[in-house]
């Protein structure tokens, strides 16, 4: 039987923590930008055109907490499943789902990011 044990959670935990500090630092690098007003684009319609602003919190720091919150409940998965052993033999699943969310969320938030000052005319792409 293959073991879920605590070395695979350390560990996943660890890049947990290395992927929000990398998204905490980006939303500290957009908010501080120059030039990038109170509110900032945060909805996106079909066709790329923004129609939904939110404050700065919204846009740069919302989706890392999220993300906070979603690692701490994945990794209190196996101390609150009453199958333990079912968790143990889906562990390739279970280190799956945990890292294809680490980079969900790392790439939708660097997209957010990198929109929200573009919409705010503080990023340029030509």
């Amino acid at each position: 039987m293959i073991k879920l044990d605590n070395k695979t959670l350390v560990r996943w935990l660890v890049i947990s923590a290395v992927v929000v500090v990398v998204m905490l630092a980006l939303s500290v690098w957009g908010a501080t930008r120059p030039g990038l007003g109170e509110e900032v684009c945060t909805h996106w319609n079909a066709a790329g055109v923004c129609d939904g602003w939110g404050g700065k919190f919204l846009g740069f720091y919302l989706l890392p907490l999220v993300m906070i919150g979603v690692v701490g409940l994945i990794a209190a998965i196996p101390f609150i499943e009453p199958r333990r052993s079912n968790l143990a033999m889906s562990r390739t699943a279970y280190v799956a789902l945990w890292a294809v969310l680490l980079f969900y969320f790392l790439v939708l938030h660097v997209i957010l990011v990198i929109n929200a000052l573009h919409e705010a005319g503080v990023v340029a792409f030509n």
